[in-house]
């Protein structure tokens, strides 16, 4: 029989595959304290495998998520509710103390630079919506390495979320499996909790079987946490941390710093000079987004509002 992990809330979730003894004590602990939040029926911790693949794609159609386009070989079409779009900027916030730390404070109205929540606010939002949205569901563990494993330049996070879709999305655009955990260690790592906000059984209908909750969408960047929290979102770049966490402008001062130690940079790493000044990376955050957006648009494009067609392999 399967383990099981007892959260104290009168219920538990069977570990489906692989264990938690695996986990450095670090992400267990994230995983066992996000299930006994979200409480999900079971955990599956990813390895990043072929044969895994395959089964979350065969289990994908078998709801009905994805539908096999046979022109080509492993290429899906899912078909998104049409209220859950890419890029919801009045939902997408990052959370500081102080606003100025986040983004710059105009003289009227709203930044055009980004949104901001207090501290205090996110918690209630939060508080909101996590408790118990796993219901009925899978918690997906995705250990995922933005850049080579073993590159100073690189960084692990782990992401917990509900979405078959979005495990395979993320085996896509990241190194992503039981290496990860491997070269992690004892180390540092973001941590991204995402649901899409549908615990189950379902109080309304799905459209196109995919599952959202616009009207609780809300994607957070806790930069002095390390962590991305979304919610009620399925889609792209709502829903995959590791985007977010080389991109975002509070998450981009992250992209050049050393998982651990104080490993040099490579003499190919970009920098800047200035007269008298020591040489320095450059933080090049555009650029970070822009590689990763450039990554995904490799192997998603998109067919038309709400829908998306994805070839889930490698080249």
């Amino acid at each position: 029989m399967p383990p099981q992990l007892s959260n104290g809330l009168n219920h538990s979730a069977k570990v489906v595959r692989g264990t938690l003894d695996s986990l450095p004590q670090a992400v267990r602990d994230f995983v066992e304290s996000s299930a006994k939040l979200c409480q999900p029926d079971q955990i599956h911790i990813c390895d990043g495998s072929e044969e895994e693949n395959q089964q979350l794609l065969s289990h994908m159609e078998e709801e009905g998520v994805i539908k096999r386009l046979k022109k080509y070989d492993n290429c899906w079409l899912a078909l998104t509710d049409p209220r859950d779009v890419a890029r919801i900027e009045s939902k997408t916030v990052i959370i500081t103390q102080e606003q100025r730390d986040a983004v710059p404070i105009p003289r009227s109205g709203l930044s055009q630079l980004g949104r901001w929540m207090s501290p205090e606010d996110f918690e209630k939002a939060f508080n909101a919506r996590f408790p118990g949205c796993m219901k009925g569901r899978t918690m997906y563990v995705i250990p995922f390495s933005m850049g080579p494993l073993g590159s100073p330049l690189s960084k692990i996070g782990i992401e917990l979320t509900d979405s078959p879709y979005v495990v395979a999305s993320m085996r896509i655009m990241t190194r992503m499996g039981s290496a990860v955990l491997d070269a992690l260690g004892a180390g540092e790592f973001i941590k991204g909790l995402h649901s899409v906000g549908c615990p189950l059984p379902l109080k309304k209908p799905l459209v196109n079987n995919w599952a959202c909750n616009p009207e609780l969408t809300l994607i957070a960047h806790l930069p002095d946490r390390r962590e991305i929290i979304s919610f009620g979102s399925g889609y792209g770049g709502n829903s995959l941390p590791g985007r977010a966490q080389s991109g975002t402008p509070r998450m981009g001062n992250l992209a050049l710093t050393p998982t651990r130690g104080s490993a040099p940079l490579p003499a190919s790493a970009p920098s800047s000079t200035l007269p008298g000044r020591p040489r320095k990376a450059c933080p090049l955050r555009a650029s970070s987004s822009e590689g990763a957006a450039l990554l995904a648009s490799l192997w998603c494009t998109r067919l038309s509002a709400g829908s998306t067609a994805c070839s889930w392999g490698r080249p």
